[in-house]
């Protein structure tokens, strides 16, 4: 799976690295105290766009994260510093160039890639939903965007929901879930 995510795209959600940095540190303290084999792809991915600011880091986290030679424990807790070392800095400070683009060099986005993102913004959401914590719907958002680039059917109802509910975080992920689970399970209306 070859799956990117420009964070700075103009036809997508917009998220600060920061927020994702932060996300991801939150994320990976529960993975390394939980009986998980490894990071999950889509938090792989999420944490190279975070750090896609800082080259040096950007390549030394995707290094530990791909290397065979870590345990689970050492890309975990590596991952965590590395995070929190861009954190230390300012992320958000200027605009960056991502590494590259999912989506704009006229492929198509992998399928097995976009049902792993569908799926981890069910499980956000319904996290997100359930702790009544909404500081990171924005990764909700991303999520859903990267997805729903496999069902293009389903993205104008999801950029709906998310201009029509914009006050209303609960509703954006209820709703939100829904059309992620449909674009799991139903069939592509066009």
């Amino acid at each position: 799976m070859n799956t990117k995510i420009d964070v700075t795209q103009s036809d997508g959600p917009e998220i600060q690295p920061s927020v994702i940095l932060n996300f991801l540190v939150k994320r990976c303290n529960e993975i390394a105290q939980g009986d998980y084999p490894k990071i999950p792809f889509v938090l792989r991915a999420l944490g190279l766009a975070g750090l896609a600011h800082d080259p040096e880091l950007y390549n030394k986290c995707k290094e530990i994260m791909s290397s065979p030679d870590f345990t689970k424990d050492e890309v975990i807790r590596s991952s965590i510093d590395i995070f929190k070392i861009a954190l230390e800095g300012d992320p958000d400070r200027c605009p960056h160039q991502p590494q590259s683009s999912g989506g704009k060099d006229g492929r198509e986005p992998d399928v097995k890639a976009c049902k792993q993102f569908l799926l981890t913004g069910i499980r956000e959401a319904k996290l997100m939903a359930e702790e009544a914590d909404y500081r990171f719907l924005r990764i909700f958002e991303i999520l859903a965007w990267v997805g729903l680039r496999c069902r293009a059917d389903l993205m104008a109802d999801f950029e709906t929901l998310c201009k029509s509910s914009a006050n209303d975080p609960e509703n954006i992920l209820q709703e939100g879930r829904e059309i992620l689970k449909a674009a799991l399970f139903e069939r592509d209306r066009n």
